[in-house]
């Protein structure tokens, strides 16, 4: 059986305010910030040493979003493999008072509903 390389899958998401959602990928997931465009309408992430693209956000006028239709808005959800610390991860959700669930993993959902999972 040979390796195929698959490559990756790096989403885009809709948010409808950035900072929000900034506050949400850099300060609670720890991801880090390579490119920003348009005024920072665009961000692009990375995570831990990695300069490889994992996520984009993209912002969006409220009204724009709501006429789009779901499109994962069931059965969707993002892991992000954060390793050993896993367990660690409630930390900064508490410092800040964000909700999460813990259910043997951080389960969180970023200000516009999109649900995150921390594993290791």
């Amino acid at each position: 059986m040979t390796n195929r390389d698959l490559g990756s899958i790096n989403a885009t998401l809709l948010v409808t305010d950035i900072e929000k959602s900034r506050f949400f990928y850099e300060s609670l997931l720890k991801l880090k910030v390579q490119y920003e465009f348009y005024d920072g309408r665009l961000i692009c992430y990375s995570w831990g040493n990695s300069d490889e693209i994992i996520l984009r956000i993209s912002q969006v006028e409220e009204e724009e979003l709501a006429s789009l239709p779901k499109p994962l808005g069931t059965g969707v959800e993002f892991i992000l493999n954060v390793g050993r610390g896993y367990q660690y991860a409630p930390g900064s959700f508490e410092k800040h008072g964000y909700p999460f669930i813990w259910d043997g993993c951080l389960v969180a959902y970023d200000p516009d509903g999109y649900k995150w999972m921390l594993a290791g």
